[in-house]
């Protein structure tokens, strides 16, 4: 494992969350998000036009490997929402509203086309 990977996983340990979602509201201020499938820890810094540089890293709950990373600016409004590559069934929401980062994730269910429920 890097060793900046192996730091902020260990930094990051004392502020797992239980629910389904993180906020964050200071730069490099950093918690995890166990999910079903993945476990993911997040921080993020400030950029020079007033976004929010986000840094995570995950790690799928069966692998062995190492932890990959995700990172992207968000700025006031900005809000996205993704599956990570080989864990289709969780989503992940980044969101920022105002000086607050919001991290959520949920397990996405497959529905057959023509199955309503």
């Amino acid at each position: 494992m890097k060793p900046a990977i192996l730091a902020l996983a260990i930094a990051l340990a004392p502020f797992a969350a239980n629910a389904g979602e993180i906020t964050l509201n200071k730069p490099l201020q950093g918690a995890t998000l166990p999910g079903t499938e993945t476990d993911m820890a997040v921080y993020f810094t400030k950029s020079r036009d007033a976004g929010y540089r986000v840094h995570a890293a995950y790690i799928g709950k069966d692998a062995e490997g190492q932890p990959k990373r995700v990172e992207m600016e968000l700025h006031d409004g900005d809000a996205v929402s993704f599956s990570l590559p080989g864990h289709k069934g969780e989503s992940y929401c980044f969101s920022r509203n105002g000086d607050t980062l919001s991290v959520s994730n949920e397990l996405v269910t497959a529905e057959l086309p023509g199955k309503a429920s």
